[in-house]
């Protein structure tokens, strides 16, 4: 199938997202929202490592190929706030600030379309490293176990670095 007749078939419009995951993995997930198509040709915007950025059709046709589209999140607004969503989304481009833990793809697609940069994924990882790390300290601390206490005082302390080297960034 080729891109336009995925638009087509979807009936993308502008402002609308896609959802794209690596079959083999399943996981991370990849996002990019549809701005519409100029001179017969789809446009899609994204916050990749090289930053924010309408791609090119040599970089759409690699995310064709690499991954498969497993959701479409429509944008919920009337004509003129998804104008407003896609200018918001092209006012950014250029931007280098990619950043896995607090400007990723997903920040960036919640951002165009509900005015959030938040990502689930993020949160998720970030939530279950915490709370192993915690329950495995706390394990060591009712068990008197000093084996896990520093297990987990080792993960928490992982976790708060790489915070602390996302922040740097």
């Amino acid at each position: 199938m080729t891109l336009t007749q995925f638009i087509r078939l979807n009936n993308l419009k502008a402002a609308d997202a896609v959802e794209l995951v690596c079959p083999q993995a399943g996981f991370p997930k990849h996002y990019a929202v549809y701005l519409g198509t100029r001179n017969g040709f789809p446009e899609f915007i994204a916050n990749i490592s090289d930053g924010i950025q309408i791609l090119t059709r040599e970089k759409l046709s690699e995310f064709v190929k690499r991954y498969q589209v497993t959701n479409v999140e429509r944008f919920n607004g009337n004509h003129y706030q998804r104008k407003n969503a896609v200018k918001r989304a092209l006012d950014r481009i250029g931007e280098k600030a990619y950043n896995l833990v607090f400007n990723n793809c997903e920040h960036f697609k919640n951002w165009v379309l509900n005015g959030e940069g938040i990502s689930r994924q993020v949160a998720a990882i970030g939530t279950g490293v915490a709370t192993t790390g915690a329950a495995i300290y706390l394990l060591g601390v009712i068990s008197d176990n000093k084996g896990f206490k520093k297990t987990g005082t080792i993960i928490l302390i992982i976790l708060l670095v790489v915070v602390v080297i996302a922040f740097a960034m």
